[in-house]
């Protein structure tokens, strides 16, 4: 599971914002909303491809133990 708390604080601490993130990674800027919204049934949230995982741990320039701690949480705070 991806700890999205752990996430956005990262984003936050580098002055990242979805639309940014998008630029930096080449991911669509409403893809990166669906992965990001939390509301009832949306299936999307904190869903990320491997792939998108390494865009973004490169773009938030993230070091193996920080990818590692948002990417594979087993337990999300």
């Amino acid at each position: 599971m991806v700890n999205m708390n752990k996430l956005n604080g990262v984003m936050a601490e580098r002055d990242f914002n979805k639309k940014i993130l998008s630029e930096k990674t080449g991911i669509a800027y409403d893809t990166l909303c669906r992965r990001f919204r939390k509301k009832p049934n949306n299936r999307y949230y904190g869903l990320f491809s491997i792939e998108e995982a390494d865009l973004i741990a490169n773009a938030l320039e993230l070091n193996a133990n920080e990818a590692t701690n948002i990417f594979f949480s087993q337990y999300v705070a």
